[in-house]
């Protein structure tokens, strides 16, 4: 049995689906991996777990702040049930990746920009930064 060419194209179609097969698979590895009721979400208790052992940028076992939590589930909770599927997931790895990686530089422009010291630039302090 000899398969059919196909066009670089559609070669190209194949290659993308299969990346993102992969990469969905990936995802639901790692809900497996934290989900600890098996509900196929992962709770809040359960994404402290995840960013804490995902987070280089502080001391091993260091959770992130109820602040950062708070704002992961408004930011990516997009169901609003309290817990991250996979899809959600998805966002919140790459901005949280993000975070750890940047984090201290986020926090170096704030501290010089947030002059009123609120914790959020106003629109003369964003001026200021751009």
């Amino acid at each position: 049995f000899r398969a059919a060419p196909v066009s670089a194209s559609e070669f190209k179609r194949r290659q993308a689906a299969h990346a993102e097969y992969e990469k969905k698979v990936a995802l639901k590895r790692v809900i497996r991996a934290y989900d600890t009721n098996k509900s196929g979400k992962l709770e809040r208790d359960q994404v402290i777990q995840l960013l804490t052992d995902s987070d280089s940028s502080t001391p091993p076992g260091t959770p992130p702040s109820d602040g950062q939590v708070d704002f992961i589930f408004k930011m990516f909770d997009k169901a609003g049930d309290q817990a991250i599927d996979a899809n959600e997931l998805e966002e919140l790895l790459a901005c949280w990746t993000t975070y750890v990686k940047h984090g201290a530089e986020f926090e170096e422009t704030m501290a010089k920009y947030d002059v009123s010291n609120t914790g959020t630039l106003s629109r003369e302090e964003v001026k200021a930064y751009l």
